[in-house]
């Protein structure tokens, strides 16, 4: 097991988290941080926390892994849900094929409900409030409205 995730666990542990507690909490620190299960150890991971990584795997799947900066920077301008005055991409929701990506999509709506989204681009309030009604129709259409 990495050091790091070790002492995460014992920090836990120490904190009154019961093992299982702590391991799962540790998984998914480790997992966050580092964007992979601790490979160089896979052979050391009990059943239980590599249960836990097939989780967490399996969940970044379902919602959308990140993606890479290669993945966003080769990403066309018709990509993105907004696109600012020096044309900047803004909140994409396709992938470079100019597929729908579902979990970006809905990422995007979130993103748009907060405050402070959109200020540093020059989106105005109803802008913000039109693209985000713009954002739940393609969702609808084309996820299933989920």
């Amino acid at each position: 097991m990495p050091k790091e995730y070790k002492e995460c666990v014992k920090s836990e542990v120490s904190s009154g988290k019961d093992m299982k507690t702590a391991q799962r909490i540790c998984a998914i620190r480790y997992y966050k941080n580092h964007g992979k299960r601790p490979q160089d150890v896979e052979a050391s991971l009990t059943p239980y926390e590599s249960g836990l990584f097939d989780a967490i795997e399996v969940v970044e799947d379902a919602f959308g892994a990140k993606w890479s900066y290669k993945q966003r920077t080769t990403l066309p301008k018709g990509a993105y849900l907004f696109t600012d005055k020096n044309g900047n991409g803004h909140l994409p929701y396709k992938n470079s094929k100019g597929e729908i990506d579902c979990a970006h999509l809905r990422n995007a709506i979130s993103r748009l409900g907060q405050g402070k989204t959109g200020q540093d681009w020059g989106l105005s309030g109803s802008s913000k409030s039109a693209l985000q009604a713009k954002a739940r129709r393609l969702l609808a259409k084309n996820c299933g409205g989920k």
